[in-house]
């Protein structure tokens, strides 16, 4: 075999960790080049059929069938396998055999991930989070009964009366740290309790013990958008490169195709294979999959390489592409420029969809026909090829090939070499080509990085995460890694504008690199345009769109206070700005949505027409607008915006949250600037009220006619200097002369205003001194303070307490708390006839809770004091449905269960069941208390159905809207056969007739029911002979009468009869199952003969006794108790049992995980069951089914052979 131009792997830095074992690891295997024929039917059986496995087990099975003997062979650059000269002429084993073999013995494990339960809020439903106090000390939590205790009694109590069945730490691995300054994490611990109790309940009682410092909801937060790949967080270079800020706008196109040219690629890859480019001229059905009828060894897209489905093999010259477990250089590279992203598993790329091609032209440590692959892939759909090797000589044919695909629009990236050196290195060095060095973690240059006056851009090089032969990941660091990730910034770049040739793709990535000069000052000019940036080299392709205005106006369709109210019809008014200086904005457009009850958008949508680059628009002529219910409440309501641009498909979504109406309570953030607004408004959102912040900071001091129009004011100054501005000590004196109710604190209040007119006469207070303490006692009989007790330091608290006051009350003011060592007045408060003040010379904010009264008593009791009485709880949110799932089929029908999950606060719900998804036919709707139901519905109907939640507050939307659909009606398995013995045919004079009559109740559920026997005279006159009316007949239950007889009476006619017996009801004829046999009496035909008046009286009963000693019995435990047959074609019944009544789902999935059918999905009693899955019209192969029946799960494979 000629060797082309015999480079050098970029691997002499290359590090692997696999991450997954692979069988027989340390005996890397590969077939002898003889055995070509016959391997590269294995290797493509493989891909085909083996996915899940890793070649190593796919050797194994074809050892353990004895067509494969190891090891054979082994020297300094190859471990062989030899194949057993058998197998090419055996009529006795076939690969496909050995497939079939492989096929049964296959296992998938799948794994559910769904979401937990949780809140519109995203809080997690039955699961909070507490901080124990010091005091505790170290404990051990014990399972009691199903209670998780501690051994203190208060808590325990909490834990019995909420259920807390577990209780862990938060993080598992923490201790308690040295340096007390650092919080103790180890203190922090997750609480598990049934998801129907109301977290919020659990939060304030655990709040409220002595023993507990924070208690809080688990919080599910959502990402702004990352890919969801289980290594992702590994991925330093993507974050290096700012990945993330280029997924934003582009998520790449499976349009684009990078072709490595390498040591092949792992084709079965779990991260690889769903962007495996597949040639469409030879994918004949169009499917995107290879199937076995397309291996023809026909050049179908003639372009003179047959069968080359996912690329070629330039050095054998077959279509094997295949990477070697001994290799895995080209399956790295793979993962680097295009692992699939965003697929829950694995590893991210910067290619993200874009398709792989493959040229195979090594065998991991050489390329022996480099060239030809970079001439394969580019003349063959590559858009860019990627060149993770190199060698010292120029060759000319190698520049020509490479300057043809340039002109022809390709790109070339290659590596730039890692020795270290300037030396000469190609295909890096010719012209056409992006030269790749690599840098770290700190965009220095990598210590191995070649560096020279021709390379063009750097890229992270060192420890890289990416994939690896065998399903397995692997980090791994040199220029071969770097170079792929910059091909995978091309496509991405090519993905987002699809208009720009090969040189402005280029351009645009060098000219959006980041200088990374000062921090290599060793290697100016030898390092190109600097460290790729691919969160530039995207977002700036793309207009950058902001509001710069966003503004209710009630002009005309309300008061005009610009604040939207109850009645009130609203404009919204937008401006948009586009910064970039160089991309306009074309077709822009915003749509809204709202899904608050007092909402009701008229016009949802404004357009913007085109925005220039720098320029700006409005949508003053075509504003969104909305109508808020005369009966709303004050209260905030969030809009979603959905900004669209379509020039170049950009999509921005954010939220505004506005007021309607103005709340009862304002808090006035006085603090200059600091953060301390967070600790009211956390306490005043527990307590149910609803409030708006005035912030002066940024607001300026608050206009006295705008105080007036809250009848409460929380008012805090904190730690601020000087606090109370000269317009603000005016607002103030109004607000109180105006029958204002007003909280106000501060610890610096006193030191301003001490011994001023605004002091005594306002806040009606005088200074004494400053306290230095930090405990507080409440008077006794006080409103606010009676049995209270305040600690100002600590945990629990701002933290922020450095100088009480201490005042006394002037007038009628009155004490409200002592300092515990002085017993000189901390707070007071003041009332007129309508007006009311509270003043603490304190910082309220710095109330620990620790040992003491926590900081939303007191705040609840001013409020108590100011008659503000306890507000209604929020309306509830939504619920979420549970079953029948959104799509359903063969649900059962008599009865329908329906559940939901439940919706915290909620009292009751509504439940609405229609035949239409608008709900204008309505067969059955209630109010219930409890989160499930049930009705009898029709079968073999379609359904719709939501449910809504109610309590004091009000009521929720209606869910989402489900449909599901009911299964056919389908008779009680009450089985019955009737089986002639003997007696026909009966003589004239009459004789007796034998037969056996046999049934079973096969059902899993007990039968009322009427069984009974016809005759049947010549086809037309039927008479009953024997009926018996039979209730709560068990499942299992048997008839088995084998001697049953009839005598036959001499003076019927002749001629000829059926016996037919039947389960059902009777006379309605409601027929469940049939069955019948004929005979035949001698004599003359008379069709008028009157068999009712001639029954024979001496007839016996057969079903006198119709239970034999058939023991019938629940099966004890869940399974799938076979498939039979298996393998298949086209159909097979899968039976499993189940030991009690329980919703079930038994789905059918294809080798890659995809969704075939759903065979059940509904109630199904205890008892055996049997369904059937028709194949017909799917490809031949291995397919999963999965029961999901309650908490059991369980799969097994079935192969379709056709």
């Amino acid at each position: 075999m000629r060797c082309w131009g015999k480079h050098l792997m970029e691997r002499e830095a290359f590090n692997e960790r696999d991450l997954n074992h692979n069988f027989l690891n340390s005996e890397r295997l590969s077939f002898y080049d003889t055995g070509n024929a016959l391997r590269h039917v294995v290797m493509n059986s493989y891909a085909i059929f083996c996915n899940p496995l890793t070649f190593d087990s796919f050797l194994f099975i074809l050892y353990a069938v004895g067509c494969l003997e190891f090891p054979i062979h082994k020297n300094k650059t190859e471990e062989t396998h030899k194949f057993k000269g058998e197998i090419m002429n055996s009529t006795k084993c076939s690969i496909f055999a050995v497939i079939a073999l492989l096929s049964l013995s296959m296992s998938l494990s799948a794994a559910q991930m769904t979401p937990p339960p949780m809140t519109d809020d995203l809080e997690w439903m039955g699961r909070i989070v507490v901080e124990f106090t010091e005091d505790l000390g170290s404990f051990q939590v014990n399972d009691e009964s199903g209670v998780a205790m501690l051994g203190n009694t208060s808590l325990d109590a909490l834990a019995q009366k909420f259920g807390i069945y577990r209780m862990e730490k938060l993080i598992p691995w923490s201790e308690k740290p040295d340096d007390p300054s650092i919080r103790d994490v180890s203190r922090y611990y997750i609480l598990e309790f049934p998801v129907e109790i109301d977290l919020h309940k659990v939060i304030s009682a655990y709040e409220s013990n002595v023993k507990i410092i924070t208690a809080e909801p688990y919080r599910i937060h959502k990402a702004d958008y990352t890919p969801n790949d289980t290594y992702f967080g590994n991925q330093w270079a993507l974050a290096q490169v700012n990945a993330e800020i280029a997924y934003d706008f582009c998520q790449g196109s499976d349009e684009v195709v990078v072709g490595i040219v390498d040591s092949g690629i792992d084709t079965a890859h779990v991260d690889l294979r769903d962007n495996l480019w597949v040639n469409p001229g030879e994918d004949l059905n169009g499917n995107g999959i290879i199937d076995p009828i397309e291996w023809n060894g026909i050049d179908d897209d003639l372009n003179g390489f047959i069968d080359d489905f996912w690329g070629w093999n330039v050095w054998w010259n077959n279509n094997d592409v295949q990477d070697p477990l001994s290799a895995g250089h080209g399956t790295a590279c793979a993962g680097c420029a295009s692992a699939v992203t965003d697929n829950g598993i694995g590893i991210a790329s910067l290619g993200w969809s874009a398709k792989l091609q493959t040229a195979r032209a090594g065998d991991g440590t050489y390329i022996y026909s480099g060239i030809q692959g970079i001439s394969y892939c580019g003349y063959n759909g590559s858009d860019i090829v990627s060149c993770s090797w190199g060698g010292s000589y120029y060759s000319g044919y190698e520049q020509s090939v490479i300057n043809g695909l340039w002109g022809n629009g390709v790109i070339v990236v290659a590596s730039a070499g890692n020795e270290n050196s300037q030396g000469a290195h190609y295909p890096s060095f010719y012209n056409n080509v992006v030269s790749v060095a690599a840098t770290d973690q700190y965009d220095q240059k990598a210590y191995f990085s070649n560096y020279s006056s021709t390379v063009d851009v750097c890229a992270p090089g060192m420890s890289i995460m990416t994939t690896n032969v065998g399903g397995a990941y692997q980090t791994a660091q040199g220029t071969s890694f770097s170079c792929p990730i910059v091909s995978g910034l091309c496509a991405l770049v090519w993905a987002a504008d699809p208009s720009l040739t090969n040189a402005q793709v280029c351009q645009q990535i060098y000219d959006t690199c980041v200088d990374i000069y000062p921090q290599n000052p060793g290697y100016i000019g030898l390092l190109g345009y600097g460290r790729i940036d691919a969160g530039a080299a995207i977002s700036t392709l793309y207009p950058n769109l902001g509001y710069t205005e966003q503004t209710f106006d009630d002009a005309a369709g309300g008061n005009g206070n610009g604040r939207p109210e109850a009645g009130e019809t609203v404009d919204l008014l937008l401006t948009i700005e586009n910064s970039s200086s160089t991309v306009n904005a074309i077709g822009v457009s915003v749509s809204a949505i709202c899904n608050d009850q007092d909402i009701t958008l008229t016009s949802t949508t404004s357009s913007f027409g085109n925005i220039a680059a720098s320029g700006s628009a409005n949508n003053y002529g075509d504003p969104i607008t909305f109508e808020v219910d005369a009966g709303a409440e004050p209260h905030e309501v969030t809009f979603e915006l959905t900004l669209t641009e379509e020039g170049m498909g950009l999509v921005q979504i954010e939220e505004l949250t506005q007021m309607i109406g103005f709340p009862d309570i304002v808090i006035v953030d006085d603090d200059g600037g600091d953060s301390y607004e967070t600790w009211y408004e956390f306490d005043l959102t527990g307590l149910g009220y609803v409030y708006e912040v005035w912030e002066v900071e940024t607001q300026g001091d608050i206009p006295s006619a705008t105080l007036q129009g809250y009848p409460t004011a929380v008012w805090h100054t904190s730690n601020a200097a000087d606090p109370l501005s000269t317009a603000e000590q005016t607002a103030i004196e109004d607000y109180l002369n105006g029958n204002g109710q007003l909280f106000i604190t501060g610890e610096d209040i006193d030191e301003q205003v001490a011994g001023t007119n605004f002091y005594s006469d306002v806040l009606y207070s005088s200074s004494l001194s400053s306290a230095g303490f930090f405990t507080l006692d409440g008077v006794p009989g006080d409103p606010i303070s009676d049995g209270t007790d305040l600690i100002l330091v600590g945990a629990g608290g701002a933290g922020n307490s450095l100088s009480p006051s201490e005042i006394e009350p002037v007038g009628d003011a009155e004490t409200v708390y002592t300092y515990t060592t002085s017993s000189n007045a901390g707070g007071i408060r003041w009332n007129d006839t309508n007006a009311k003040l509270v003043y603490f010379a304190f910082n309220f904010e710095a109330i620990s809770g620790i040992n003491s009264t926590p900081r939303d008593t007191v705040l609840a009791n001013i409020l108590d004091w100011f008659d503000m009485g306890a507000p209604p709880p929020p309306p509830p949110p939504a619920p979420t449905l549970i079953a029948p799932s959104n799509g359903a089929t063969g649900v059962e029908y008599d009865p329908t269960e329906f559940s939901w999950n439940a919706s915290v606060g909620a009292t009751s719900y509504h439940i609405q069941v229609a035949t239409d998804a608008g709900f204008t036919s309505i067969v059955y709707e209630d109010n219930v208390s409890s989160t499930s139901t049930s009705e009898g519905l029709d079968p073999d109907t379609e359904y719709f159905w939501h449910v809504n939640a109610s309590n004091a507050g009000g009521t929720s939307d209606y869910s989402s809207t489900w449909s599901f659909t009911t299964m056919a009606s389908s008779a009680p398995a009450m089985i019955v056969e009737l089986t002639y013995i003997s007696g026909s045919p009966i003589s004239a004079g009459g004789g007796t007739l034998y037969y056996a009559i046999w049934g079973e109740n096969q059902g899993g559920v007990p039968l009322d029911y009427d069984i009974w026997i016809d005759k049947i005279y010549e086809s037309s006159d039927t008479t009953t002979l024997i009926l018996r009316e039979i209730t709560n007949y068990q499942p299992g239950w048997q008839i088995n009468r084998p001697d049953a007889w009839f005598p036959v009476p001499s003076d019927w006619p002749g001629g000829n009869y059926e016996f037919r017996i039947y389960s059902g009801w009777h006379p309605e004829y409601d027929v469940w199952h049939t069955d019948a046999f004929s005979w035949v009496k001698s004599g003359a035909v008379d069709l008028g003969y009157d068999f009712e008046a001639n029954l024979p009286l001496n007839a016996p009963d057969p079903f006198a006794e119709i239970m034999s000693d058939v023991e019938y019995s629940i099966p004890e435990s869940f399974d799938v108790v076979g498939v039979y047959p298996n393998p298949f074609n086209p159909e097979t019944v899968i039976t499993y049992q189940l030991p009690e009544s329980v919703l079930i789902e038994l789905s059918v999935f294809d080798i890659s995980g995809r969704l075939v059918t759903e065979l059940v999905n509904g109630w199904r009693d205890a008892g055996s069951h049997e369904v059937t899955f028709d194949a017909t019209g799917l490809v031949s192969g291995i397919y999963i089914y999965r029961l999901n029946a309650g908490d059991y799960t369980t799969s097994g494979k079935m192969v379709l052979m056709k």
